[in-house]
């Protein structure tokens, strides 16, 4: 609710920085709590803002919630494709990097390929990521280890996440 007071808002002022940015906390907000939908058309807000106004930087952060929000609906293709197109932008940023890894392993869990999911997030963390996300990638290793029945390496991620 805090959010839509807040989008009222944002016509009494235009500040490309201000707007892209609280659209992409207002989407990732909608996406982890459920709202989809909300989420991809606020993502659309967010890139159509960022190209009027020359931005570049924003479009990454609202690819990944794209990805993001699409793998959830389970419109698998479609977010194939956005995370291709975030890895053509190499943005050099952990975090991106880090959610995509995060994003592409979740993509494979839900067209039932815990193979190829498990293989995503059994890489070395980004460099410069923060531990929260090193924390994050290594715990959904352990997640998916777990579901493909290697309590060993399960429980070996788990544990180095809760240590993080």
């Amino acid at each position: 609710a805090m959010c839509e007071q807040a989008e009222a808002l944002l016509s009494r002022r235009h500040d490309p920085l201000m707007l892209t940015g609280f659209l992409n906390i207002f989407a990732h907000i909608c996406c982890i709590t459920g709202r989809y939908e909300q989420a991809l058309d606020l993502v659309t807000r967010l890139v159509d803002e960022a190209d009027a106004s020359g931005l570049d930087f924003p479009l990454s952060y609202g690819l990944l919630t794209r990805a993001s929000a699409l793998v959830s609906t389970r419109r698998l293709l479609a977010s194939r494709r956005v995370l291709a197109d975030l890895a053509k932008r190499d943005t050099g940023s952990a975090h991106i990097f880090g959610n995509a890894i995060m994003c592409t392993a979740k993509l494979h869990v839900a067209a039932g390929d815990l193979d190829r999911a498990a293989a995503v997030p059994d890489v070395e963390p980004p460099s410069g990521a923060n531990r929260p996300l090193v924390a994050e990638l290594l715990a959904l290793r352990g997640l998916i280890e777990a579901r493909r029945g290697s309590i060993r390496v399960a429980e070996t991620a788990l544990s180095r996440a809760a240590d993080m």
